[in-house]
């Protein structure tokens, strides 16, 4: 996705104040090297988002309401990683684009990257809400928002939104999707003179976003950091008063092969008397302290693709955001599309539960997923 941040254009140059026409000139050369670069991130993007999804269809392990969005952003990225392939055409034919792709097969091309871009940047900052939201508000088995049908139901009105984004900006006459003959992309057409601030609003609205997680990921690690010192109190008895209950009972253990030894175990329960009376076991504490263990390590790894994508969409939003344009554009649409063949790869080094079920997905070995759907056993019957 090229943003088009050109104040003017015509002929077949385009300029801005104090930038001459040679700045735009995108070579052959250029060109190709682009290419090759568009055609790795599709080849490496549309079969690893193509994967995940197909994980988490034929794993039941992988149906948790986080996965939820997780797929979302796999849906887009497989879409946008299409469209590429589509870019590379496009610029390989340059002038005579309109001889091999046809200007509505463009302009969808332009559509489905805005759609795709908008929905990922709206999922990740959902992913960080939502991680934010488990960990500081659902810890005592209360889930709120935290099920499938609100999580889908937020899916639907993210893709409605980047619907809208896509759709509102032409309807005012902001810009028009198209071929744009700077950047030799599907883009944003070069005629339209108030292209400039659809581009800054795009950059305004990337900013926005990235903040809104940034906040979230803080305000997690900030609730860990603050929970982990009180717990360190509770257990250096600064703030709560313990009550040791000692209870020891007969723990009968029949052996296989002599039914007359018997072996006794002495087990202890421990009770919690916390200041305002509430009694918290220690099985209690050591299973709030494990929730919230397995959560965070899940909030990191998301956090991993959260950054991975800020990498990526970063020099982005400063380039559209700032008037004016260079080719500079045209190597940050690189970056951009780079993160839509990460994210899988994250999945298979970071997220254990992904990788339990991809690695036999790569080599064939379907009886082995583990928590097989009815899809998976349909598809391929256990042998006893």
């Amino acid at each position: 996705m090229v943003a088009n941040t050109t104040e003017w254009y015509t002929g077949d140059q385009a300029g801005t104040p104090g930038m001459t026409g040679e700045d735009y000139v995108f070579g052959f050369k250029q060109r190709i090297a682009v290419s090759v670069v568009y055609c790795l991130i599709a080849t490496m993007g549309i079969p690893g988002n193509a994967f995940v999804i197909l994980a988490v269809l034929l794993s039941r392990k992988l149906h948790t309401p986080t996965n939820i969005l997780v797929v979302n952003l796999s849906v887009s990225d497989f879409f946008t990683c299409w469209t590429i392939l589509i870019q590379v055409v496009v610029l390989l034919t340059s002038d005579q684009i309109l001889m091999v792709v046809p200007r509505q097969l463009c302009v969808l091309t332009s559509a489905v990257n805005f759609v795709g871009n908008c929905n990922s940047l709206m999922t990740l900052t959902l992913i960080a809400f939502m991680r934010w939201y488990v960990i500081t508000r659902s810890i005592r088995g209360h889930r709120g928002l935290y099920t499938p049908r609100n999580i889908a139901a937020m899916v639907a009105v993210v893709w409605t939104c980047s619907l809208v984004s896509m759709l509102l900006p032409p309807s005012l006459g902001l810009g028009t999707l198209g071929y744009s003959v700077v950047y030799k992309q599907c883009s944003t057409v070069d005629d339209n003179l108030l292209v400039i601030y659809d581009s800054m609003i795009k950059g305004c609205g990337t900013f926005v976003f990235v903040t809104i997680a940034i906040f979230f990921y803080t305000a997690i690690f900030l609730f860990v950091r603050k929970n982990s010192q009180k717990f360190l109190k509770r257990i250096n008895h600064r703030d709560v008063t313990v009550y040791v209950m000692e209870s020891t009972t007969s723990m009968e253990k029949e052996s296989t092969t002599e039914s007359a030894n018997v072996s006794h175990s002495p087990v202890r329960s421990l009770s919690y008397l916390v200041e305002n009376g509430h009694h918290q076991s220690e099985a209690e504490l050591r299973m709030a302290a494990r929730f919230r263990k397995r959560e965070m390590k899940v909030t990191k790894n998301l956090f991993v693709v959260f950054f991975i994508f800020l990498v990526c969409f970063f020099p982005f939003a400063v380039s559209v955001a700032i008037p004016g344009g260079s080719l500079i554009n045209i190597y940050i649409s690189v970056l951009v599309y780079c993160n839509a063949c990460i994210n899988p790869v994250i999945y298979c080094l970071k997220h254990d539960q992904f990788k339990e079920v991809l690695r036999p997905m790569l080599s064939c070995r379907w009886a082995e997923i583990p928590q097989p759907t009815k899809i998976l056993r349909h598809l391929f019957p256990r042998s006893g």
